[in-house]
């Protein structure tokens, strides 16, 4: 009875924050529309506070990195919002989901370190999470080297994180494969939290976060392989688990990749259909995009009494908030409305 209470409350929070998606049309409108207008549309959806500092900064571009903290502050009070509503493990997987916003201010004070930046410089651009705030960042700011932070966090909430990375550290020490070390043991974990839920409540969830995960390693893969030319060997390697339609097998066989052009090819013909045209690492990603956007919405619209509608909500809105970023970032740049029609056409 508990559960079923539970998730009644969360149906109905996702519900009321679901007002504040877009639909198709709306992305096609707004790509459309000159600054006033698009901010005029923009109201009521759940970031009127960015707006009105724009309206304060005279409608100018606001300092470099403080727009997009703006937006992923706003998808965090959202989270936050529905993981009250939460508890056992649908609430351990959601505070697992919001982790990855703390390991990016993890991976930016290493990567800091690593270019001997003064503390100061890197505190300036760490997100600012408040209660969502676990790492001990006075103490990883003032750590002399990756070693002493690697030490630290060990004697943090991030023990696990940190053990898995040390080791990893040890065999290259670079900080790419220490980064790429963090990503790994996120989405472990995170696979993991999804996996302690109820089978019926896995199976909508599993589809979307394989999506999302499928994403992921296609676009390390063209990025290793094509601009980095690293081993298919070497790639294989950095790829996460818990793909819906890439697993292992089609993994290596992707790894060898050599040009763009061999992606329709090398994927499996469930995914291959949708990425034939695509000739550069946007197109894929926003290839990407659409049929993650597209799951997530099949999730709202069936409405499962689980957590997975919730899910499917933050996976949208996180994706909803970037291209609101985007479009207004373009805008203030005074930039074509041609130059984003064919970007929003498929959302």
């Amino acid at each position: 009875m508990m559960k079923t209470a539970q998730y009644a409350y969360l149906n109905t929070k996702t519900r009321i924050l679901g007002r504040q998606l877009f639909s198709p049309s709306d992305w096609e409108h707004m790509a459309s529309l000159p600054l006033e207008g698009l901010i005029e549309y923009l109201k009521g959806h759940g970031i009127d506070t960015i707006l009105d500092m724009l309206k304060h900064n005279n409608y100018h571009l606001l300092p470099a990195g403080n727009m997009d903290h703006l937006f992923i502050r706003q998808l965090l009070s959202e989270a936050r919002q529905l993981l009250r509503c939460l508890g056992g493990p649908a609430r351990e997987m959601l505070k697992t989901w919001l982790m990855r916003f703390e390991l990016q201010n993890l991976k930016t004070i290493i990567r800091g370190k690593s270019l001997q930046h003064p503390s100061h410089e890197i505190q300036q651009v760490l997100l600012s999470l408040g209660s969502d705030q676990h790492l001990p960042l006075d103490e990883l700011l003032q750590a002399v080297d990756i070693s002493e932070i690697l030490i630290l966090l060990e004697r943090s909430t991030y023990a696990a994180i940190a053990r898995y990375i040390q080791h990893q550290y040890d065999a290259k020490s670079d900080i790419f494969s220490l980064e790429a070390a963090i990503n790994l043991r996120y989405y472990q974990l995170l696979q993991q939290r999804l996996q302690q839920l109820d089978r019926e409540e896995q199976k909508p969830l599993l589809q979307l976060h394989g999506l999302i995960i499928d994403q992921l390693n296609v676009l390390w893969i063209l990025r290793y392989r094509l601009y980095y030319n690293m081993s298919a060997s070497h790639v294989f390697y950095l790829m996460a688990s818990g793909g819906h339609y890439l697993l292992p097998e089609q993994l290596s066989q992707l790894c060898t990749i050599e040009d763009i052009s061999q992606l329709g090819a090398k994927l499996p013909p469930a995914l291959a259909k949708n990425f034939e045209q695509c000739t550069s690492l946007q197109e894929t990603e926003r290839q990407f995009d659409y049929l993650i956007i597209q799951q997530a919405r099949r999730i709202l619209s069936q409405n499962p009494f689980s957590v997975a509608p919730a899910f499917a909500y933050l996976s949208l809105r996180e994706k909803q908030l970037g291209h609101c970023h985007a479009l207004l970032k373009g805008r203030l740049m005074q930039l074509p409305a041609s130059h984003f029609m064919d970007n929003y056409a498929m959302l």
